[in-house]
């Protein structure tokens, strides 16, 4: 079983609502450089174990299960743009 929900809130100095083109780069990385990077790599990292794993067990019951843990933000504008976007991209990937 693998279980992905990280995320990380922006510094204070970072507000988490407004206008995304007023937020720059630093709030996508702030966003996205925790959460979505880090589903994304840890589900490239324990696929081929997972399916390894499967393989070599075949027994019932034991199906290789990958739980990403999203957000109503990936489905409606929530917080920013940035959140948003990362939110509907681990949807995408589940």
């Amino acid at each position: 079983v693998l279980v992905c929900s990280a995320y990380t809130t922006p510094s204070n100095d970072k507000p988490l609502s407004g206008n995304f083109w007023t937020q720059g780069l630093e709030m996508w990385d702030a966003v996205n450089g925790v959460g979505l990077r880090q589903v994304y790599a840890a589900c490239h990292t324990a696929t081929p174990l997972l399916i390894q794993t499967a393989a070599a067990t075949k027994k019932e019951g034991t199906t290789p299960l990958i739980c990403l843990v999203s957000s109503f933000g990936g489905k409606a504008y929530t917080f920013n743009v940035a959140y948003g976007v990362g939110k509907a991209a681990i949807d995408r990937l589940a």
